[in-house]
């Protein structure tokens, strides 16, 4: 019987290279090069929050790498029937605070603000993963490195911020999962569940180079597995973010990319 040369399997070899090589660059290019950090201002106590809620969860599913998310409760729907354990007059001051930024007549639940310069209602799915793409888009920038380790008490973060601006970093505690029956006011009898819920926040003046440390209270009843921290850069708008998780021990630091 005749035999084929081997030599007519090397075209089908190569051609098998240069596809799997084109494969791997497509999917390195699909690797974003910046972040969105997403912040939801929302309440129990309303009942267009659990929406916005739910679709801020998909959106962390759907790009789960450089997007943060953060639930801050506002404190304003508390006098309204129901009192929502998690909020804060401190997060209301912050939506204030976006309000006069962003030149707004007045503040509401659910807002969320993309990168702190885009600013749309949390519940409206097309345009809330429209501006975390964008973010996705953007070039790299402003780097953060996390150390965080707890003792059971407390959550020690060390931070550097080599390339910063003169900005603010804020750190927060975020608690990964919670869920509440509610018992008065809109959402009464519904069993609200909540995810990445802002706990304690502190904030430091920095510039590039700088390093230092804050120390964070872990709520009653929580453990360092039931809480993240998640840190941003930012003077009007949010110029880098990271995350890190929390551990027991000395941590090696944890680096994200910013803008």
């Amino acid at each position: 019987m005749k035999q084929r040369p081997l030599l007519v399997l090397v075209p089908v070899i190569s051609v098998l290279i240069a596809t799997l090589s084109i494969m791997a660059s497509r999917k390195a290019v699909r690797e974003p090069s910046g972040f969105a950090l997403v912040q939801l201002f929302t309440s129990e106590g309303c009942s267009s929050c659990p929406a916005a809620e739910e679709a801020l969860a998909k959106m962390a599913a759907a790009f789960p790498s450089h997007v943060y998310v953060l639930e801050l409760h506002v404190d304003y729907w508390d006098r309204l029937g129901w009192k929502d354990a998690f909020s804060s007059a401190e997060y209301t001051g912050m939506q204030r605070d976006y309000a006069k930024s962003l030149n707004l007549r007045s503040i509401y639940t659910p807002q969320a603000v993309v990168n702190g310069q885009v600013e749309l209602v949390g519940s409206e799915e097309g345009r809330l993963r429209a501006a975390i793409e964008a973010g996705l888009k953007q070039p790299a920038g402003n780097a953060i490195e996390l150390h965080v380790a707890g003792d059971g008490k407390n959550v020690q973060v060390n931070y550097k911020v080599p390339d910063a601006g003169k900005e603010m970093l804020n750190i927060a505690l975020v608690q990964s999962h919670a869920e509440t029956q509610v018992g008065a006011g809109e959402n009464s009898g519904h069993l609200l569940k909540h995810s990445n819920i802002v706990r304690a926040i502190k904030s430091q003046a920095v510039h590039a180079g700088s390093s230092g440390s804050v120390t964070l209270s872990l709520p009653r009843g929580l453990t360092e597995k039931d809480c993240k921290v998640i840190a941003w850069l930012q003077d009007t708008a949010v110029t880098g973010a990271a995350s890190a998780d929390i551990s027991t021990a000395p941590s090696s630091p944890q680096h994200a990319l910013g803008r």
